[in-house]
């Protein structure tokens, strides 16, 4: 592993507190609203109550949105300049508002000063199926922001194959702001008992701000090569944001989002799709001891 996964002490907690409900007093631009597209092959979208059988996790019973299920998370896999391979992180596919196919992660564990990444693939999560190879950064590659507060651009965007056969494909929701205390589903990737059957874990926003979500889940998880992981509107069924750390407070874990609008921005913009080894990491290899 090239990193390990940011946590936060209960100080720190406090600090990221106040600098986030700071950060609330903002009033950004509204973020456009995604456009119809095509739809890509294999594209699965959240069910509504008409269209499927009650879940367990279902959200109000006043909402036509029902839990997700089935494969929704995907295991990254990096190849890089100096010979290393790694799994980090976790990836799932989501829809660009022009209808093409997009592979999701987040950024924090890539080294920019590192060997080049060469490639990545999407694997099911038990490592049984190679699902996508990615060659190509969806614009330029996200990183954390100049604070360490800031998550905006904890992300990596690949554009995917239109070939590629995927059994869920979730959405960005265009929503400038979502709600304080609004609900949501978070995929476990730890839970999962086979590729097809991964737990779903029910939560809520406890902080909403411009920069960073802080998530509250109603059960505990273990925080573990989760980065990357989805969190579902219970109100929308589309995602609000990815996990990118973690925050201690007293006996409790708030997990702190990417939120996507930085994202729904860069899936409408199609001008520029580099080669990741141009963008990521040295595009030198590294020079092997003889």
């Amino acid at each position: 592993m090239r990193c390990q996964y940011p946590a936060w002490s209960s100080h720190g907690w406090g600090l990221l507190c106040l600098f986030l409900y700071a950060g609330c007093q903002e009033n950004p631009p509204a973020a456009q609203s995604p456009q119809a597209g095509k739809q890509p092959p294999a594209v699965v979208a959240p069910q509504e109550a008409h269209a499927a059988p009650a879940s367990p996790t279902a959200a109000d019973p006043a909402s036509t949105v029902q839990a997700p299920r089935g494969e929704l998370l995907y295991q990254p896999n990096f190849f890089w300049s100096d010979g290393e391979e790694t799994a980090q992180g976790t990836g799932f596919f989501v829809k660009a508002p022009s209808g093409k196919l997009a592979a999701v992660t987040s950024a924090h564990f890539i080294e920019p000063d590192g060997p080049a990444l060469l490639k990545a693939e999407w694997t099911t999560i038990d490592g049984a199926k190679l699902v996508a190879t990615l060659t190509k950064s969806w614009g330029p590659p996200g990183k954390l922001g100049g604070s360490k507060f800031d998550q905006r651009r904890d992300y990596l965007l690949f554009p995917v194959a239109a070939e590629t056969e995927v059994s869920q494909v979730l959405e960005f929701d265009p929503r400038p702001r979502v709600e304080d205390g609004e609900l949501v589903w978070f995929a476990d990737k730890d839970g999962s008992k086979s590729a097809a059957d991964q737990r779903i874990v029910t939560g809520s926003v406890t902080l909403e701000s411009p920069l960073a979500l802080i998530i509250e889940l109603d059960e505990p998880i273990k925080l573990q090569s989760q980065s990357g992981s989805p969190f579902i509107s219970q109100k929308t069924g589309k995602v609000i944001g990815i996990l990118s750390s973690a925050a201690e407070d007293g006996d409790r874990v708030k997990l702190i989002a990417a939120p996507v609008k930085k994202m729904v921005e860069q899936l409408q913009d199609e001008s520029s799709f580099p080669e990741l080894r141009t963008v990521i990491g040295n595009a030198q290899p590294a020079a092997r001891p003889e």
